[in-house]
C-alpha cells in the first residue's frame, strides 16, 4: 500500500477512504516503516515542510481528540513519527514501550492519518481499525 496525497481536506474529511488495519502489542516498543507517501502521480512526496499526524479514537465520531501521535514532539512527548528520509516521502513509528502502555488499553479502536501542511490543509492518508493486543503472548480479552 502507498498512502497517496489527492485533494487537501478542509474541516470533515470525506470519502474514498484508504482503509488499513493497524495492529500493535502492548509490551513491545512499536517500531514499524510506514508505507511511502507519495503525490497522486506516484512520485514520492517530500516530506520536509509537512507534518504527519496519527489519530487514535474510540470511534470515528469520538467527540475530541483521543490520542495523537506525530513527527512533532509535544509537552516533552515524542515525536512518535519519524521522518526517515523526507526527500523519498519516508517516515516510520517510532513509540517505546513504556509510552505506549501509558497511552493505550487493550482492545479495539479506530485509526486516521493525515499529512498537514504549513497552512494547516489536511490530508487523509488512511484510516480503519487499529487493534491493541495486551502482549505478544498474552490471548486478546
Amino acid at each position: 500500500m502507498t498512502a497517496a496525497m489527492t485533494t487537501p481536506c478542509v474541516g470533515i474529511i470525506t470519502p474514498p477512504f484508504t482503509i488499513v488495519q493497524v495492529d500493535i502489542v502492548l509490551d513491545a516498543d512499536w517500531r514499524d516503516p510506514l508505507p511511502t507517501i507519495v503525490e497522486a502521480d506516484g512520485v514520492p512526496l517530500d516530506l520536509t515542510d509537512y507534518e504527519l499526524q496519527w489519530y487514535v479514537r474510540p470511534t470515528y465520531d469520538y467527540d475530541g481528540e483521543f490520542i495523537m501521535l506525530s513527527t512533532v514532539a509535544v509537552g516533552g512527548d515524542g515525536p512518535y513519527i519519524v521522518i526517515d528520509d523526507a526527500a523519498e516521502g519516508l517516515a516510520s513509528m517510532d513509540v517505546p514501550r513504556a509510552d505506549l502502555q501509558g497511552m493505550f488499553v487493550a482492545g479495539d479502536w479506530q485509526h486516521f492519518l493525515v499529512l498537514k501542511d504549513a497552512s494547516s490543509q489536511y490530508w487523509e492518508l488512511a484510516r480503519g481499525p487499529f487493534r491493541v493486543h495486551p502482549g505478544l503472548t498474552t490471548a486478546f480479552p
